[in-house]
């Protein structure tokens, strides 16, 4: 069968510890490889949700911003209108007012119209009656 000299053996000994030390110092290694992977994996986990915070907190702050510029430019655009419509109000009073007025006034000229017609027509009767009188009439007057 199988002759193993001591020799032989002593260095089949040496060989199988030598590997086994170098299989365990391997598994150490690998071990601490494997502990330094997770620790930068938490690390990286961690710094990504700080990250997730940040942006959301800043995207909250940005959406705010963005409210309060659009109420302000809400209530401007708002108070255009208002301002617009008493404008609006205001200048269709005054024109009311100067409406008014000139409807008075044509009607007060239409009035004084009728009166010096009325007037004309008096004074045309007046004439047309001083014309029919018989001129013996008329010479009395003249001379009176």
């Amino acid at each position: 069968m199988f002759k193993i000299s001591v020799t032989g053996l002593t260095d089949l000994l040496e060989k199988i510890t030598k590997s086994f030390f170098k299989q365990d110092s391997y598994q150490r290694e690998l071990s601490e490889k494997l502990k330094a992977i997770r620790n930068a994996s938490t690390r990286f986990a961690e710094l990504a949700q700080l990250c997730s915070y940040r942006e959301i907190a800043t995207t909250r702050l940005e959406i705010q911003e963005h409210q309060r510029l659009s109420k302000k430019a809400y209530e401007q655009i708002f108070q255009g209108f208002e301002e617009a419509k008493t404008q609006s109000l205001k200048q269709n009073q005054v024109l009311g007012q100067i409406g008014n007025k000139f409807i008075n006034e044509t009607e007060a000229t239409q009035q004084m119209m009728r009166i010096m017609a009325l007037r004309v027509m008096e004074l045309e009767a007046a004439v047309t009656r001083f014309a029919e009188k018989p001129p013996s009439t008329q010479h009395l007057v003249q001379q009176g």
